[in-house]
């Protein structure tokens, strides 16, 4: 170093950001540093010499970042446009010795001196950016400071805080850096040097933040005069079209999961292609790719209907010859580039894809693979199974007999099997609180993972819901056969096998509601509703053996909340005011009388409020089962008791037959079950009203 060595800085960067040290008074001293704008110079040096160390060498950078954001009302805009030049001078000679993030701090730095004078010295930023255009000219190490500042300026100026400079940004540059982008991307595809593949990168995930800010009319691609760059024609939306195969092809050469990225941006973006397909008057519609031109010239044929079809195409290739499949990532990405189209299909949609046959064979086997692997995210899988659900949707209103559906049929029952074992598997993995996280029992709601089973069983209700019904029947019978093994003494919460079987069970019970919530109709010959009281009666049954579990002290705190949830779920199923409603519930209490579960309206009206005292008396140490269970009590008119469940309630040893009545902690339920209480008095004309008394005794005394 020269005179000017600015040494106890170099020693506080050191200390700091080498060795960790966080002694106030290193920090003191960076901070005083940075906050002066006098040190510009001694920033550049430290910069400008070769033996300063990484660590030196952004703090400099990261120093002329702040001292500009701080200082630049004090400064003109030749002094601004000269530390500007500076800048990309700098990286330009830096460029053979590549610093990340030396780059992107000098980058945040042009980026800020041009948004800052923006308006008010419009002629002389675009001068600025002209020469940032101009590297594009060059060779590959000027692309990539060009786009460090593409990268920078576009985040700078579309996080503006004022609308006048992202309006004018937007109009003038973003159709640029989007053309410019794209011909590096396209420049760098038959690149043979490897050192070069992060400009590839680079240029791919500018595209991508490019593509999400599009304005909705995409005036941008067709008035940018950089277009030429492409050596493509910009009609309109057909850009999309050849930037979904030319994505497809740089993944295909270079495994990059950027270029998977931008395609599912496009498909996250594609609203504004629902409509007819047109080309722009007076000018021929041409395109050089190999899709079918005529297709496209169909104007009965919408943009989304092609770009469909050949992205499935595309998936198609990338999963047959396992392009990065052993990447979680790109496994991320494809599937939700599946599940976002599978949103826009329709049968018109469907049946333009060409091999769809063959299309959804791969797809089974490609699910199935994911599912029964155990080396890939769940989160993963779900994006897979979400893409079925939704493929269902589309086709649900069509004729049973089309060919699409016969297809779904009868491949679906294997993808729902195998996810529902997949579940099974992944909720015996213990987890760190009361269950892992993928499915936490105790919520209250059905876990979105059940969810889609719906959509199985709507392609195939026969087959699927005697299957899993026949899972219920075992899945409880397993759970019988360990309790019965065991002793009561032996019996604690760390059981594995009884922990394992207990939330097995309650998958099975989550989806049991959810064929359940299948049936909107109450029409008697809908295929889906003759299991439905099959699905009520077991779960009548299983409330009645978990009495007995918990009286002998085996209590199931999740199989609990499974049936708090199914009985919130469907009061109002079967207490239903409406006339569908009450016509379904004569349906099912017919049909639950005939498989003696429920005789009668009374019945079920009596058993359930039987059944939900059991919680509040069993399940005392449970706060959430306690506050669910009253206010199921509490917010339904119908869950009503006999006078002899209301006259055993009341009885003096109610204190020690509801446990949580004598816990301070639990003051607040217990106000809420006492208003229960008095709810019921005043409600039903079958209770006496001179229980009241007895209860005001109880709360106050």
């Amino acid at each position: 170093m020269n005179g000017l060595e600015p040494i106890s800085i170099l020693m506080a960067v050191d200390e700091v950001y080498s060795n960790g040290n966080s002694d106030p008074h290193y920090l003191e001293i960076l901070a005083n540093f940075q906050s002066n704008p006098e040190n510009i110079p001694k920033c550049q040096e430290i910069l400008n010499d070769i033996e300063s160390s990484d660590a030196c060498r952004f703090f400099a950078s990261n120093t002329l970042c702040k001292i500009a954001q701080n200082f630049l009302p004090n400064w003109n805009i030749s002094l601004a446009l000269q530390l500007s030049q500076w800048s990309i001078n700098y990286l330009l000679e830096l460029s053979s010795n590549f610093d990340r993030n030396v780059f992107i701090n000098l980058s945040k730095l042009n980026a800020i001196i041009l948004h800052y004078f923006w308006d008010s010295n419009h002629e002389e930023c675009m001068e600025e950016w002209g020469s940032i255009i101009e590297l594009f000219d060059n060779s590959p190490n000027q692309w990539s400071v060009g786009l460090f500042l593409l990268d920078s300026l576009h985040d700078t100026f579309l996080t503006s805080t004022n609308p006048k400079i992202i309006e004018i940004f937007s109009k003038k540059c973003l159709s640029t850096i989007f053309s410019l982008s794209f011909s590096v991307a396209k420049k760098m595809k038959n690149t043979t040097l490897p050192q070069y593949r992060y400009i590839l990168e680079m240029s791919l995930n500018l595209i991508n933040k490019c593509i999400l800010d599009r304005n909705e009319n995409m005036i941008f691609f067709s008035k940018s005069p950089y277009c030429a760059l492409i050596t493509y024609d910009f009609n309109d939306l057909l850009i999309f079209f050849y930037l979904i195969e030319f994505f497809f092809e740089i993944f295909e050469i270079f495994t990059i999961p950027a270029a998977l990225k931008c395609i599912l941006s496009i498909t996250e973006t594609a609203d504004t292609f629902d409509q007819p397909l047109r080309t722009r008057k007076n000018k021929p519609f041409h395109t050089t790719q190999s899709y079918n031109c005529n297709e496209l010239r169909n104007l009965n044929e919408t943009p989304i209907t092609v770009m469909i079809n050949q992205i499935c195409n595309c998936v198609l290739h990338v999963i047959q010859s396992k392009i990065g499949l052993n990447d979680e990532f790109t496994i991320n990405t494809l599937s939700l580039i599946l599940s976002n189209i599978a949103t826009r299909m329709n049968f018109f949609t469907i049946q333009q894809i060409k091999e769809f046959k063959r299309f959804i064979q791969v797809l089974v086997y490609f699910t199935i693979y994911m599912l029964e692997s155990n080396n890939h995210s769940f989160e993963n899988v779900f994006h897979l199974i979400q893409f079925w659900s939704k493929l269902e949707i589309a086709l649900r209103n069509d004729g049973p007999n089309v060919e699409p559906k016969r297809i779904l049929a009868n491949i679906s029952p294997q993808i729902c099997f195998s996810y529902i074992s997949s579940l099974l598997n992944m909720v015996t993995i213990p987890g760190s609180d009361t269950d892992n996280a993928i499915i936490n029992f105790m919520e209250a709601k059905i876990c979105q993972y059940i969810f889609p089973i719906q959509n199985f069983i709507m392609m195939n209700p026969n087959l699927i819901c005697q299957q899993i019904f026949t899972g219920l029947l075992n899945k409880q019978k397993e759970l019988e056969d360990n309790i019965n093994n065991l002793q009561q003494e032996t019996f604690s919460e760390e059981v594995f096998q009884i922990g394992a079987l207990e939330r097995q069970l309650c998958v099975f019970m989550q989806i049991a509601s959810c064929v359940v919530l299948i049936k909107t109709s109450g029409v008697q010959n809908d295929p889906n509703i003759k299991y439905h009281p099959s699905f009520f009666s077991f779960m009548v049954n299983l409330m009645k053996c978990s009495v007995d579990w918990a009286s002998k002290g085996f209590l199931f705190p999740r199989i609990e909340m499974c049936i708090l949830l199914f009985i919130s779920q469907f009061k109002n199923t079967l207490f239903g005011c409406a006339s569908l409603k009450t016509q379904l519930s004569r349906q099912l209490f017919q049909q639950l009388k005939n498989k003696r579960s429920l005789s009668s309206f009374t019945e079920c009206q009596t058993f359930f409020f039987d059944r939900l005292i059991v919680t509040l008396k069993y399940f005392s140490k449970f706060y959430i089962l306690l506050n669910t269970t009253l206010s199921i009590l509490y917010n339904d008119n119908k869950i009503l008791p006999s006078s002899e469940s209301f006259a055993n309630l009341l009885d003096e040893t109610i204190r020690n037959n509801l446990p949580f009545m004598n816990e301070l902690k639990f003051i607040s339920l217990r106000s809420k079950f006492f208003s229960i209480l008095v709810k019921i008095i005043f409600q039903n004309h079958k209770v006496d009203n001179s229980y009241l008394i007895t209860i005001l005794q109880f709360f106050f005394f």
